[in-house]
Formats: C-alpha cells, structure tokens, sequence
C-alpha cells in the first residue's frame, strides 16, 4: 500500500486531481515526458559532445535546461501549465532548430511524427492543434527547400511529398482522438453529475419524507388528543355527577368518537391509496351523470348549511375510465372541504366541460379564500389553514390530500386556485376515455 501510494503521488506530482480523469491523465503525460526528454536530451548531450558536435550538443544542453527548469516548477511549484507549455515549445523548438541547421536524420524526423500527440495530448484539442500547425507551418516549407540536402543528399522530392503527407494524417489522427476522448470524457462527467444530482435528490427526498413522517406522527398526535381530551373530560364530569345535562354530554362524546373514527377512516384511506394499484376495477364513467348524482346526494347537507349548491354542464357527454368508487371519494372530499369551509349563507358552484383531449371539474365557493402561500398546503395531510388547529369545522385535513392522490393515480391533475366567487376554485382534470 506505502509503495502505491507513493508511485501515485510521483507520477502526480503530488498535485490534487480528486476524480478528474483529464487532470490526472495530463499529469502522468506530462511527468513521464519530462523525465524521458531529460534522459533524452542528458545522453545526446554527453554523445555529441563527444563526437565534437558542439552545436547540436548545445541545443541538447538548452533543451535539457528547460525541461530541467519545466520539472523543478512542476514538483516544487506545482506548475503545470508552465511545465506543458515548456516541454512543448523545447520539443518544437529542438525539432526545428535541427531542420534548420540541416541536421534533420532519420531519427530527428520520426520524432516530428510523435511530436502531435504528446502537444495535442498536452494542451488540449484545440491549443494542441494550433501548435502543432504553426511547427509544420515552418517545417514543411523547410523540407521542400532542403530537397537533396537532408538524410546526406538522399531527401528526394518524393521523401517529402511522404513526409508531408505522412505529417498530416499524424496530425488528423491526433486531433480526432483527442476530440472522441473529449467527448467520452465529457458525457463521463455528464453521467457523474446526473448521479450526484439523483443522489442529492433521492437524499433529500427521503429526508422530507421522514420530516413528514414525524409531522404526521405529531399531527395525528395531536388530532387523537384533542377529543380524547374532550371525552375524557365528559366521562370524569359524568362519572362525578356534575353534569347538568347528561344527554348533551353524551351526545358530545358520540360526536367526538365520530370525529375520531373519520380520522382513522381518512387515514388508513389515505395509506391504502399509496398502495393499491388503480388499474383494477376501472370501468367507464359518464362524468355527467356521476356528478349529477353526487351533487345531488349533497344537497340536504348544502341546504342545512344554508349554502347554494348548483351544477352547470356545459357537454351532453363526458366519459372518462377509472374507478368509479375511488373517484367518489375524491369528489366528495372536495365537496365537503366547501361544505365545512365556506361562510353560511355562501354558494358553492360546480362545473363540468371537456376539450378535445380531457374534461375538468371545477368546484368553486364564496368566502372565505386561502392566502396564497398557504394554497400549496391544502394538498399535505393534516394541513389546516387554522393555526390553532381548532376542530370546530371539523376535519383532520386530509381530505384534499386524498383527492389529490387519486386523481393522480388516475393520470390526472389536480389544482387550487382563487374562485371568482370569493373562496376556493378546486380544479380536477381527467383525461377522456
């Protein structure tokens, strides 16, 4: 493991690089180049000084200085940019200066045709290529002019028209390559982004979701409390024969367990829905008549409440698929939040019409209206726009809670907006069947 770690951190650099494959890829390029141009230019200095080649000995000397100085920035400094640009302006510099001094053997020019990818590689698609335009832009018109000089005499026409054309294709291959590792590079990150996204997403969801979970938990709490409290309060006053009127106690007591039976019936209503599949049971509906009939079975309610219920239809026909019970009690929850919610002596006006492609019910009621930003909420369970959470109206709010899932299990849509009237305008949408 030690010796892992160090090999990493010496081909490195010791540079930080975390996850970025680019990065690290340049790193290793560049520290094994160095070192190879160094070892290069080390020996070819030592053996052309030796053979009293003074003057290619010294463009060896000269190359190995900068590479020298380029390593030392890149280790100590942590240059990289310096060091890149370094090693690929003293290879294309080296290169040219043999040219043109008349030194280009066969070696020298096998080492042009390396020349494109280390510079490309290095400095990237488009500056790499740039480059390595520039250096032929200067060594070719060179080849041309030096015909019969080079190699002792032996560059022909013919060499150069291979070189030149050999020089291109390096060139081609080069840049295409590095644009495809760009781009698998490039969807790389893309797909690494994508799953940090649905990772910080499914985190945060789950974290919501166990924040309304304990919300519920609370919620549900403190709805259970409030008239057990109430009973219990009855029962001992019963119990000690200090009530006035014991019919009115146990008539509140009745209405109290009532209240907590809906609860309990919301509730596991609202569980069950979650988990059932809603492609059973479905049969066509004659949306008209549905709501007709469920209008109909509010009116008594309506009237005691001394609130105006009326229907429009604005379609002799409207079929929609779906299960009839379930969209029931997603109707008669919006139904009775007008009910318990809108001012006596208020009116309450439902409305049935169809497009080409879906049909809407709209329910809308008188004052009182919600705020704004409290509309939103009017779909959380347990939601009340009450702060007091007073029962007084009734409800545990989670009627439009167990609409709105539903009418999406129905592939619908569900909104709340401002009635015209004053109050609320629950609008339901159902695709056509």
């Amino acid at each position: 493991m030690f010796k892992k770690q160090w090999f990493i951190r010496f081909i490195t650099a010791n540079i930080e690089y975390k996850n970025d494959i680019a990065l690290l890829r340049k790193l290793v390029i560049i520290n094994a180049l160095v070192l190879a141009i160094i070892l290069l230019f080390s020996t070819f200095a030592l053996y052309n000084a030796f053979r009293a080649e003074y003057l290619i000995a010294s463009l060896d000397a000269a190359g190995l200085l900068v590479c020298g100085t380029a390593y030392y920035q890149l280790y100590v400094n942590k240059r990289l940019d310096f060091a890149v640009v370094a090693v690929s302006a003293t290879l294309m510099s080296f290169l040219l200066a043999l040219a043109i001094v008349g030194q280009n053997q066969e070696y020298s020019l096998i080492w042009t045709f390396f020349l494109p990818i280390f510079v490309i590689m290095l400095n990237g698609r488009k500056t790499g290529a740039k480059m390595v335009l520039a250096f032929y832009g200067i060594l070719i018109p060179l080849a041309f002019y030096n015909i019969g000089i080079w190699q002792d005499g032996d560059w022909t026409f013919t060499s150069f028209l291979r070189f030149s054309l050999a020089s291109l294709v390096m060139v081609y291959t080069c840049y295409y390559s590095e644009l495809a590792m760009e781009k698998s590079y490039s969807s790389f990150k893309e797909a690494q982004k994508e799953e940090k996204r649905l990772l910080a997403e499914r985190n945060s969801l789950m974290l919501e979701t166990l924040e309304k979970q304990d919300k519920l938990l609370t919620d549900i709490s403190h709805e259970l409390r409030t008239p057990l409290t109430i009973m219990r309060v009855q029962l001992e006053a019963l119990q000690d024969s200090v009530v006035k009127d014991p019919a009115t106690a146990y008539q509140t007591i009745q209405a109290k367990i009532t209240e907590i039976d809906s609860l309990i019936h919301d509730i596991a209503k609202a569980s069950s829905l979650g988990h059932e599949h809603h492609s059973a049971d479905k049969t066509a509906i004659n949306v008209n008549q549905f709501i007709r009939e469920l209008v109909e079975s509010f009116k008594d309610r309506f009237d005691d409440a001394k609130l105006a219920l009326s229907l429009q239809l604005e379609n002799d026909e409207c079929m929609v698929v779906g299960n009839r019970d379930n969209l029931r009690v997603a109707f008669e929850k919006i139904l009775d939040n007008s009910l318990r919610y809108t001012d006596s002596s208020g009116k309450v006006r439902v409305t049935v019409m169809q497009d080409d492609h879906s049909m809407s019910v709209v329910v809308e009621d008188s004052a009182p209206g919600v705020r704004k930003h409290d509309r939103v909420k009017l779909f959380d369970r347990l939601f009340r726009v009450e702060s007091s959470r007073n029962r007084e109206t009734g409800g545990a709010g989670l009627g439009l809670s167990v609409a709105k899932t539903i009418v999406e299990a129905h592939k619908g849509q569900i909104s709340i907006d401002e009635s015209s009237l004053g109050g609320l305008k629950v609008t339901v949408e159902l695709p056509l069947a």
